[in-house]
């Protein structure tokens, strides 16, 4: 459709003004949807997907507010909103935010599988499909069967302690228990704060069991550079879902 109004306004079969107006209301009704709130998506200079909703009037940014935390969702981790420095009035879903929608998508929620729907739609117009969060949620026990190592992964655990986050994973292997700890620290760098985990891996086992639970990780001298990027997989566990999104609110405290 897109393609045939382009056509129309090369052809001057319609002018600027309509030609706009009318591809406006395109992607309009097509924009993912989220609790009755409408979000244009595009591509940031990161790379990153973005899901913005951009409100015409303080009333309707609030309300655009209250229904997404009416849904559960949560200013700071889930979203973030305000006013750009020319005025206008933003709401923006957050990274965690995305990956939330997807675990309800995966739970069951017919609304939030729909929303992911209609984001992989924009996404693939975009050539980033796979920028979208898949609406799954992952769940324990979890097998790893690599080369010589069987192991079962059992329990999932995260807390907060002193600003950082900790996640122990327990598993069993060749009918004795283990534990494998993981530790997020927020590393100041150019750009602001990033998530940073180190994790000793000279362990085949733990290895194995790391690379099952956050994919493929670089290593240094025995130890595994975790970033914002495996964090994100293991937030993808129901069980630890809420404790990695208070972490993550702590960002800039």
């Amino acid at each position: 459709m897109r393609q045939f109004l382009d056509k129309l306004r090369q052809a001057e079969t319609i002018d600027e003004a309509r030609h706009k107006s009318l591809v406006g209301r395109l992607e309009e009704a097509g924009a993912p949807t989220l609790a009755g709130v409408r979000f244009a998506v595009s591509i940031e200079k990161s790379g990153r997907l973005s899901a913005v909703h951009k409100p015409r009037s303080e009333t309707r940014f609030a309300e655009a507010v209250e229904r997404l935390r009416s849904r559960g969702l949560a200013e700071g981790p889930h979203f973030t909103a305000g006013r750009t420095p020319s005025g206008r009035f933003y709401i923006r879903l957050t990274r965690p935010g995305l990956l939330e929608v997807a675990r309800r998508a995966g739970a069951g929620d017919p609304e939030a599988a729909r929303f992911i729907k209609q984001l992989r739609q924009k996404a693939g117009e975009l050539g980033v499909a796979d920028a979208v969060p898949p609406p799954a949620s992952r769940r324990l026990p979890l097998a790893v069967n690599t080369g010589d190592v069987a192991a079962v992964v059992k329990k999932l655990a995260a807390e907060i302690d002193a600003g950082r986050l900790r996640i122990t994973a327990e598993y069993e292997s060749a009918g004795a228990p283990g534990a494998l700890a993981i530790t997020f620290r927020w590393e100041k760098t150019t750009g602001g704060y990033a998530a940073r985990a180190e994790v000793r891996v000279s362990d085949p086992t733990k290895a194995a069991i790391l690379k099952a639970l956050v994919g493929d990780y670089p290593a240094t001298r025995g130890k595994a550079k975790l970033t914002m990027r495996h964090l994100e997989r293991l937030r993808e566990f129901e069980g630890i879902a809420q404790v990695v999104d208070s972490w993550l609110a702590t960002k800039n405290q």
